[in-house]
């Protein structure tokens, strides 16, 4: 955002009755269907996995696991970022129902009037930067499923197919003295 001014910075309330602080709205709006369009764009990838591969191979809750599983990944980049911001006492935390805000503890002040133009930038930064992490959270979902998931079960697969195909070849040299 070219003109980024305190007034644009937005607020959560910390729990029931507490303060305010700036905060980040991070909650992902996207499915990790979206996430498998993004991954076949970024990523070289087999051409067996696909949505419907994994619609028959992952149960809703693992899929559940794999977005839990990305937004800790997510989380913890957001940590990073804001220490390099504001140093190592920083600490990113979700607040909202189901942690769909990010604030900074021991980063920015909270009362954004007395920011400078340093300090603001620095938040219009991490705000971007939280915000794009949110938004990736389908496709990390996606490239975890690929590479833990996927890659493994078809290792699996062509381990099985080499098993069967010298149990063939010993079954047709043993009966019938041909080589396979």
């Amino acid at each position: 955002m070219a003109h980024f001014r305190k007034t644009d910075v937005e607020f959560h309330r910390l729990g029931y009755g507490h303060h305010s602080v700036p905060a980040v709205n991070v909650k992902v709006y996207r499915s990790w269907r979206s996430g498998l369009q993004t991954f076949a764009e970024r990523e070289e990838h087999d051409q067996l996995f696909s949505q419907e591969w994994i619609e028959e191979h992952l149960s809703d809750e693992q899929l559940d696991g794999e977005f839990v599983f990305a937004c800790e990944n997510g989380w913890e980049d957001m940590d990073s970022y804001a220490k390099e911001l504001w140093g190592n006492q920083a600490k990113v935390y979700a607040e909202g129902r189901s942690g769909g805000w990010a604030y900074v503890e021991k980063g920015p002040d909270s009362d954004v009037d007395t920011w400078d133009a340093i300090e603001l930038s620095r938040w219009v930064r991490f705000s971007t930067y939280a915000r794009a992490c949110a938004d990736d959270i389908p496709r990390r979902m996606v490239d975890s499923i690929y590479y833990n998931r996927f890659l493994p079960w078809l290792e699996d697969q062509q381990e099985d197919e080499k098993e069967l195909r010298a149990s063939v070849s010993v079954v047709a040299e043993s009966n019938y003295g041909i080589e396979a």
